[in-house]
């Protein structure tokens, strides 16, 4: 039988589904056992895009397909799902080989597609039950381990790593990192259960306290088991055990101490309270009657304690009791309400409910307790307060600020002499509506005019804007808009309180400033230069510019601290930093980086450009005559970034261009790359344009060498 016919035999009959594909990616030939496993008769899959069968979620075959065409791969596997022609999904795991001609050109891909639907559905199977024991360990506050007895290697469960505060990725603890965890006061305890459990193989339950780097102090309890060697299932002698996460239990323990001292107090204070505390058994009957219900009621404990509630109520209250005792048993938590409670004399006393389920330690209802408290004269003195609210309310939202109000019917508001003096008008100015907007900041204005259109519109809000005062000086203010309404909805009027900032927004702003300059110079400090040449050096290389850094440092700087003190020196870094910042471009930046050291970053500059820069620098400097110091000169070293350099390495070699220049001769600028060229003494050269000037070839500085000061 010719191959061919062998092949075509094989690929109809392969008890596996088999098919041809084109180099797009179309079925081209079919078996018969990948139609059946489909559910789709040859001639609708013949033709058709493998993609249209395949689940939407698995498809990767493009890229698979691509790498094959392309040579990247001689075959390729994946386990995707199809959806069958009766919408059930089945796995198939896809075996792609390219077929080439004699040429070498792509002629069409073989598929071998085994259904591996009932494997996938074991291996999900068993990652259900891994996550469902997980889940129920995690659950439970129950981690388990295993310990081989013979090998010394234990094997924790996620839980338990998660219940000492362990990252699993790191694996299991040694001992000593066990140790670690474990409460100092209790490490020498558990040494001993390893000692005379673990070691010899005993049973054992032990409890002890670890230090949860996220949850503090927990108390766990563990248990080990023993198990001896099985040689029929190849098993060496193990210790296997599990660890209770028993805080909360211990914790409880020591809760229901506390509730019984808590109660013993509790007793006390509810014999000598002012307020009627009555208690009810989950029957509904009085078993508690204290003698402020006594003094509030005007029944005796005997006359009330052993029957039901009823005797208190009002007309028209008679369910309430039954609800409110029925909701506190079911657990509903503590309820308050205000009703009216009937007296021994027939009067009625208004009172203000608490009431509280009493529960055991295990949560079970015990019987309810309800506290009154006569509030008869409060609910007079609030009918006498009704009228004064709405003013009272006004004039507090308004307290200690300038405020203004607006009718705004009526084509001016009213405001107070503190909301003129904050706008900078005097106390007799008669306002008109434009001047609480005319006097904010351009920049501001749009928003101002915006809240207030939108608290005429029944939403007040509040803003904080820049006013600009007649004499042009520049206020921050706070306003907080409030409206009054008709019956109907619409804004009557509208009220404002403002208060002036300025203070604290200048307090924030240099707050600000301190944070990233230096208090000294006013120069950018460290961190900013840190973050700036980052900046800088990734628009480097993204733009492909230039970018040169020079670190420069003030000559003899010590020697002037030393003989004129630090005051003399805080003078020459202050006058030395403000010639250097007048010497820097708008897009560079100069920055005191330390001591008598600054940092110049040069964007764009290339290694001439930075050597003219900072010979200018250098020069007008070296021009600076102070009184008792003579002539101030610094020295300055810089490097030119390449490829190779990041932001620590092009500092490096800017410094070490720098010691290069001190030690020199100092008062010269050192550019770093080139071997030889040594620079010479600025003051020695008369300070003309060359003076200064060289290169190094340091890549960091050597061993020992410090600069030169």
């Amino acid at each position: 039988m010719p191959s061919t016919d062998r092949f075509e035999t094989f690929f109809h009959n392969a008890p596996s589904g088999m098919a041809l594909i084109s180099v797009d990616g179309r079925w081209t030939e079919v078996n018969r056992a990948l139609c059946e496993t489909l559910g789709y008769p040859q001639e609708d899959l013949i033709g058709d895009s493998i993609e249209t069968f395949i689940h939407p979620g698995d498809y990767t075959g493009g890229e698979l397909r691509g790498r094959l065409l392309a040579g990247e791969i001689a075959a390729a596997r994946a386990d995707w799902r199809f959806v069958r022609r009766d919408g059930a999904v089945v796995w198939m795991r896809v075996a792609l080989s390219l077929v080439r001609d004699a040429a070498g050109t792509p002629s069409f891909l073989i598929a071998q597609c085994e259904d591996v639907t009932a494997a996938k559905a074991v291996e999900q199977e068993l990652e259900r039950e891994r996550l469902w024991l997980d889940e129920s360990q995690a659950a439970g506050r129950i981690g388990s381990w295993e310990l081989d007895l013979e090998t010394g290697e234990m094997r924790w469960s996620r839980e338990q790593f998660d219940i000492y505060g362990v990252d699993p990725a790191g694996g299991v603890p040694g001992l000593d990192e066990m140790l670690a965890l474990i409460h100092h006061e209790d490490r020498g305890a558990m040494l001993e259960t390893v000692r005379t459990h673990v070691a010899s193989g005993e049973d054992f339950i032990d409890e002890y306290r670890v230090v949860h780097p996220r949850l503090g102090i927990r108390a766990l309890l563990v248990r080990g088991c023993y198990l001896p060697r099985d040689l029929a299932l190849g098993r060496p002698a193990r210790m296997v055990g599990t660890t209770l996460d028993v805080t909360a239990e211990r914790r409880a323990e020591a809760e229901r101490r506390r509730d019984e001292e808590r109660l013993r107090l509790l007793a006390t204070i509810v014999e000598q309270s002012v307020d009627a505390i009555v208690v009810f058994d989950p029957a509904g009957v009085i078993t508690h009657w204290n003698d402020g219900a006594t003094r509030m009621y005007g029944y005796s404990a005997e006359e009330a304690i052993g029957r039901t509630g009823r005797f208190l109520l009002a007309a028209g209250h008679e369910a309430e009791d039954d609800d409110l005792l029925a909701a506190a048993l079911r657990g509903e938590g503590v309820r308050a309400m205000q009703t009216a409670r009937r007296r021994r004399d027939g009067d009625l006393v208004q009172v203000a409910l608490t009431v509280a389920p009493i529960l055991s330690s295990e949560g079970q209802p015990l019987g309810v307790s309800v506290i009154a408290r006569d509030i008869t004269e409060q609910l007079r003195a609030q009918e006498r307060l009704l009228d004064n609210e709405r003013q009272l309310y006004d004039a507090q939202a308004l307290a200690h600020v300038g405020s203004w109000e607006w009718d705004v019917a009526l084509p001016r508001p009213d405001w107070t002499a503190e909301m003129a003096r904050i706008y900078g008008y005097d106390s007799d100015h008669v306002p008109e509506v434009d001047d609480l907007v005319a006097r904010v900041h351009p920049e501001d204005r749009e928003r101002i005019w915006e809240l207030l259109e939108e608290a005429r519109s029944g939403y007040p809000g509040e803003a904080e804007y820049r006013i600009v005062r007649p004499d042009g000086e520049i206020r921050f203010v706070h306003g907080r808009l409030r409206t009054r309404a008709d019956d109907d909805g619409v804004v009557t009027h509208i009220y404002a309180a403002v208060q002036d900032i300025t203070e604290r927004k200048l307090g924030e702003a240099e707050l600000e400033r301190l944070a990233t300059h230096d208090p000294l110079t006013g120069l950018p400090n460290r961190r900013t230069f840190e973050g700036r040449l980052e900046l800088e050096l990734a628009r480097a290389r993204r733009e492909g510019t230039g970018l040169s850094l020079a670190v420069l440092d003030i000559d003899r700087f010590k020697r002037i601290n030393d003989t004129l003190g630090h005051q003399a020196g805080d003078e020459v870094l202050r006058v030395a930093a403000a010639e250097l910042q007048r010497q820097v471009r708008s897009h560079e930046l100069i920055a005191r980086v330390g001591g008598e050291e600054f940092a110049w970053i040069l964007p764009g500059a290339d290694e001439t450009g930075a050597m003219i820069a900072l010979e200018r620098g250098r020069r007008a400097v070296a021009g600076l005559m102070l009184e008792e110091l003579g002539r101030v000169t610094l020295s300055a070293g810089f490097a030119t970034l390449r490829d190779d350099l990041d932001a620590e390495s092009l500092y490096r070699l800017a410094d070490m261009a720098l010691l290069d220049a001190k030690a020199g001769g100092r008062d010269r600028v050192v550019a770093a790359g080139a071997v030889g060229a040594t620079g010479f003494d600025g003051a020695a050269a008369g300070g003309g344009a060359a003076a200064g000037v060289g290169r190094t070839a340091g890549m960091g500085r050597p061993a020992g060498l410090e600069p030169v000061r």
